[in-house]
């Protein structure tokens, strides 16, 4: 049986999990602030999205979209996933208040290469 999803409340919460933990979130996202990381190809053998080809790959973009906390001016970002370029006109956008469930994860670290002069 899979652990329930903890609530998180406040930055505090969020911080205080462990990475990977099951999680969900009450409030409102920021479509205005919204970023489309790509375009990148989607590698995958999903059924519902075409599997990418030498000459014809899948182009489209990650969709990372701030969320403001409940009760608190916090904002937390969340990585909503890929979608195809054709798709990126007509993304869902949620004006309420909404609860969202997801996995949490922690900023990557930043990795600086060194190189020889």
């Amino acid at each position: 049986m899979a652990a329930p999803a903890t609530p998180v409340n406040s930055i505090e919460d969020l911080e205080n999990l462990s990475e990977y933990k099951k999680i969900y979130l009450k409030g409102q996202f920021l479509h205005d602030s919204e970023v489309f990381l790509g375009p990148r190809t989607y590698l995958s053998h999903a059924s519902n999205i075409p599997v990418p080809t030498a000459s014809k790959p899948t182009i489209g973009y990650y969709v990372v979209t701030p969320f403001k906390l409940a009760d608190s001016n916090k904002i937390v970002l969340v990585k909503r996933g890929w979608i195809p370029k054709e798709k990126k006109e007509s993304l869902a956008k949620y004006a309420d208040v909404v609860t969202i469930e997801g996995i949490r994860r922690s900023s990557e670290k930043v990795r600086h290469t060194k190189f020889d002069d």
